[in-house]
């Protein structure tokens, strides 16, 4: 979601509509494959070596040795301008960056003709992912309504919505409409591919006139016969591959391994009858290694599964409740530090999602200095609104179908093994999803987080045994020796000196701060 500062962005190689093995049941599949791409930059990775990237309102920079990048390219207008775009599943809206925009800096687009002669000043590079200038097509449809948004980073958009011939990488989606933001502090315009009710024409994220929705992409292709429902599978590949894809009205089975399971999408926003954004239960994390296992707790909490951030974002209680399991200690402005795992820590977090699980490396949600620091940072961010928000971090290690049509997210373990395609249209429900066994057990507005529980009541298959809870632990009966250690992290006597200092309102800003002290 482009409410927060830190996203990742899809970039499109083609996209096509796949005729399947038996004719995809009858029905009609969009894939859009993406490949991620890499700029040169700066010093902070995550530990097993995950590329990261802050976007913020008027810069941009990357903490990591290499940007990467997942974006969508449009062709807009009569000639064609080019735009790229970030896909979000996290927003409903379309818009695009105005030529005209008084951030942007000077200069050419040396790669647009069009736009080759237009002097601009500002501080953002606009240039970088192309702006548009409605001016010059002759096919352009202004409809005389204001655009506005604001995001919970604080960045803006505000323009004017209209029409165009529109082409999302070689497939006409002209009956999108799509705003022309002439004044934004973010140089990269955003595809949402929400609920039509979390639509800014809606009034959901602020007052206006006349409140109504809109065929957004996702409607527009089912009611154009591209696809068959409003749902779509995204799958973003492991940390190190070059390629994803999302798939408009279909699911890929070579991508996931075990079950699909489905559980509901809530809704936890007053006023609305029906759920209005991607929101679904976390029903606990837990903590798992070779030989042993420990939950970390049980409280329910709204999440949000969000393409548009890099990051994961829980309640205070609920970092500190993971910091405290994983040995990491409060250091400053929200972050936890510890002494970075050593290679054989095999420790992976557990996502309790309705009685199945989705398991990531601890590994992922650390970060570090590519400068032989020994620190680590949780990379959990606190936010105490809800919904949380669980960014690619997470959802690398996921397989995820957004049926939007039924209210529901199906999720199982994603798999890298490059398994041959084996995709299924979406012609009703989700094939092969079966309903998660916690499915009924949705958040119910408790906003109490407690440690102890228990998420591991399934049949351990791989162990040969079955989870039994101790108190407020929980552990396998197989368990021979305690659960790895990682020794807290003890700062360097600069770095907590400068923890005082380090109290920016931005995540990063304070960890690069402390990493200055440190290295």
């Amino acid at each position: 979601m482009k409410l927060i500062t830190y996203a990742y962005l899809l970039s499109v190689a083609s996209a096509a509509v796949i005729p399947s093995k038996k004719d995809l049941n009858r029905g009609k599949v969009l894939k859009l494959p993406f490949r991620k791409t890499h700029n040169d930059s700066s010093s902070v990775v995550t530990s097993d070596g995950r590329v990261l990237v802050k976007r913020e309102s008027s810069r941009e920079f990357a903490i990591t040795n290499q940007k990467t990048f997942y974006s969508v390219d449009l062709d807009i207008g009569t000639p064609a301008q080019s735009v790229t775009v970030l896909l979000d599943t996290g927003s409903s809206d379309l818009w695009v960056t105005g030529y005209n925009n008084p951030y942007c800096i000077s200069g050419n687009k040396e790669s647009n003709p069009i736009n080759s002669t237009i002097k601009r000043s500002g501080t953002i590079d606009c240039d970088k992912y192309g702006t548009f200038n409605s001016g010059l097509s002759s096919s352009f449809h202004r409809n005389d309504t204001s655009f506005s948004i604001t995001y919970g980073d604080q960045s803006f958009a505000k323009g004017t919505w209209g029409q165009d011939v529109l082409s999302l990488d070689g497939v006409d989606i002209s009956g999108v409409s799509f705003a022309v933001a002439d004044n934004t502090d973010s140089n990269v315009g955003v595809l949402g591919i929400g609920f039509e009710d979390l639509e800014t024409t809606t009034g959901a994220s602020g007052y206006v006139e006349d409140p109504h929705t809109y065929p957004n992409l996702p409607v527009v292709l089912k009611t154009s016969g591209a696809i068959d429902t409003v749902a779509y599978s995204l799958y973003l590949d492991d940390a190190a591959a070059m390629e994803g894809s999302i798939l408009f009205g279909g699911v890929d089975q070579s991508k996931y391994t075990g079950t699909l399971y489905t559980v509901p999408i809530v809704n936890i926003y007053e006023g609305h009858t029906k759920p209005i954004a991607l929101d679904i239960t976390l029903q606990g994390v837990g903590i798992s290694s070779s030989n042993s296992k420990k939950t970390i707790t049980t409280s329910s909490i709204p999440i949000l599964l969000d393409s548009g951030t890099t990051l994961t974002y829980f309640p205070s209680e609920y970092v500190k409740l993971v910091a405290d399991a994983i040995g990491a200690t409060y250091i400053a402005s929200g972050l936890y530090g510890m002494t970075c795992p050593s290679a054989e820590d095999d420790r992976e977090l557990v996502f309790d999602l309705g009685g199945f699980h989705i398991t990531a490396p601890l590994s992922s949600f650390l970060i570090t200095s590519n400068d032989d620091s020994s620190i680590c940072f949780l990379g959990m961010v606190v936010q105490d609104s809800l919904p949380a928000i669980m960014g690619d971090l997470f959802l690398t290690h996921a397989y995820v179908v957004y049926d939007l049509d039924n209210y529901e997210v199906s999720l199982a373990q994603a798999s890298y093994t490059g398994a041959e395609e084996d995709i299924q249209a979406i012609l009703s429900d989700v094939p092969n999803a079966v309903k998660a066994p916690g499915y009924s057990n949705t958040w119910n507005g408790n906003q109490q987080y407690n440690a102890g529980g228990n998420i591991f009541t399934l049949a351990d298959e791989s162990m040969g045994s079955t989870a039994t809870v101790s108190g407020h632990v929980t552990t396998s009966s197989l368990t021979t020796t305690t659960q790895p250690t990682v020794a807290r992290s003890s700062l360097s006597s600069a770095a907590s000196q400068a923890a005082a200092k380090c109290n920016s309102a931005d995540f990063f800003d304070n960890i690069l701060c402390l990493l200055d002290s440190i290295l």
